[in-house]
């Protein structure tokens, strides 16, 4: 019984103990193609993290086509994934469909600070307070920009009542 044990024991893998946890990656032997990246590798193909991470930045177009390839095979999966990730990146998620909007509309200038309204949505999402257009993307006299200057952390409340329209000094002659 306890050579059984030991045979076990001596087969179990840093890779298979991450795998029977959960773990998407764990740390293995040194990468043989950069002893710079460590040894940080994925549970499911063993593959080195930062390489896997560097070939997809320089291969987007094959990333992209077996994305699509995945969830086109698989919209089930697919959409769980996707749900899962949207809920727990409300701010990133947010902060997407205010910028798709945005560009449904042609309200997003070229000249768009992305970063800093990314900031603000993760602002709002720490302060449990909502990201509102100051003059409304579709207002009934003027409309607005999605931009930087043109958004303001406001609680639900607040932001529910103003519904779509502007604050009465935030227009002026």
């Amino acid at each position: 019984m306890i050579d059984n044990y030991e045979r076990l024991v001596g087969r179990l893998t840093p890779r298979k103990i991450a795998r029977a946890l959960g773990h998407l990656n764990y740390e293995g032997g040194i990468c043989s193609k950069n002893e710079k990246h460590g040894g940080f590798r994925y549970t499911s193909t063993g593959q080195c993290v930062k390489c896997l991470s560097e070939w997809s930045k320089d291969n987007k177009e094959k990333v992209n086509t077996r994305n699509k390839k995945y969830r086109d095979n698989n919209p089930h999966k697919a959409r769980k994934l996707t749900k899962e990730w949207s809920s727990k990146n409300r701010d990133k998620r947010n902060a997407s469909l205010a910028s798709y909007r945005a560009s449904k509309h042609q309200a997003e200038p070229l000249w768009c600070e992305h970063e800093k309204i990314k900031t603000l949505y993760e602002k709002a999402k720490e302060y449990n307070m909502e990201v509102d257009h100051i003059v409304p993307l579709q207002g009934k006299i003027v409309c607005g920009l999605h931009c930087w200057h043109n958004l303001q952390l406001l609680d639900r409340g607040h932001n529910a009542s103003k519904s779509n329209v502007m604050w009465p000094d935030s227009w002026k002659e």
